[in-house]
Order: structure tokens, then sequence, then C-alpha cells
């Protein structure tokens, strides 16, 4: 009788931790997904402080372009001002096409070129870009791994009683039109 008792606990005791591996795995994609969103937002926000200095650069040196300065300005503040999840990631697509040509419309100025100064913050601006295309395909991996787990069997059954849900797809596009996703 203590042996099939000592048996149960143990086996009870073996279903407690898988359960609990369980949950600290999602848990841990969870955060993890979480964490990318937070990067990409702060990448995102420096970008846009990166931007009104590469904008007012080059108005000081263009005088035949102010009309497509001020596009770019407008879509850069509908960008700042978009709430919903998607409007924001469409507003930033069109955002990341924008700062693609201002970037090189600025390397083809012979002036802004010279100058040190342009030329690291040029650099930073563009280690920028490639530090928010790198999270965003991390993130897209991420989620991509997170909603897997939470299609498999006894995970989904667990996930559903602690209310983890699957994170939405959104399509932004970008060099290798890959998805990224974002939690709603």
């Amino acid at each position: 009788m203590a042996l099939i008792l000592l048996f149960l606990t143990g086996l009870i005791l073996s279903i407690a931790l898988c359960l609990g591996s369980l949950y600290q795995h999602i848990a841990f994609l969870d955060a993890l997904c979480g964490a990318q969103t937070d990067n990409i937002e702060r990448l995102l926000k420096r970008r846009h402080n990166m931007l009104d200095e590469l904008i007012q650069a080059l108005r000081a040196f263009t005088v035949n372009d102010h009309e497509n300065l001020e596009l770019i300005v407008k879509i850069h503040s509908d960008a700042l001002r978009t709430l919903s999840p998607n409007a924001r990631l469409l507003a930033e697509r069109r955002l990341d096409e924008c700062v693609r040509r201002l970037l090189q419309h600025a390397r083809e100025i012979p002036l802004l070129t010279l100058s040190d100064e342009f030329c690291s913050f040029h650099c930073e601006m563009q280690r920028n870009e490639n530090a928010l295309n790198a999270s965003r395909l991390a993130l897209s991996g991420l989620i991509r791994d997170y909603n897997k787990t939470l299609k498999r069997f006894p995970i989904n059954q667990f996930a559903a009683r602690f209310n983890y849900t699957q994170w939405a797809l959104y399509d932004i596009g970008g060099d290798g039109d890959e998805l990224i996703e974002a939690y709603t």
C-alpha cells in the first residue's frame, strides 16, 4: 500500500512538474515576444527623432525638393499619430520607403557627404534601420514559434486555461516581404 501511495505521489509530482514546465515555456515565449515588440517600439521612436533631424538637414541643403519633404513630413506625422496596430504598421511601411529615399537623396548632396557630422549621423541612422529590420525579423520568428507552440497538445489546453492567445499576423512588407506579427 505504501509503495502504491509513493508511486501515485511520484506520478502526481511528475505531472505537476511537467505542467509547470509547460507554463514556464509559454510564459517565456510570450515575454520574449513582448520584449521584442518593446525593442521595435524603442527603435521606431529613435528613428522618428532622427528623421526629424534628417528632414531639417535636407531642408537646409535642398531648394527644389521642398514639396517631397513636406509629403515625407506628413507621412512621418501620420505614423506618429496612428493608434490602431494595422494602420500603424501600414504607416511605418510607407515611412520605411521614405527613409530609404531620404537617405539616398542625402547621399547625392555633395556638401552633406563631405560633412563628418552628417556622415556619422547617416551611419547611426543606417544602424538604426538595420536594427529595426533585424528586430522585425526576430519578432516574426519568435511569434511564429509561439503560435506553433500554442497549437500543440497538451499546451493548447493548458494555455487556453491561462488566457494565452496567439498573436495576430500583420504583413508590413520589407525587403523579403517578411511577415511580422503584432500582439493585439
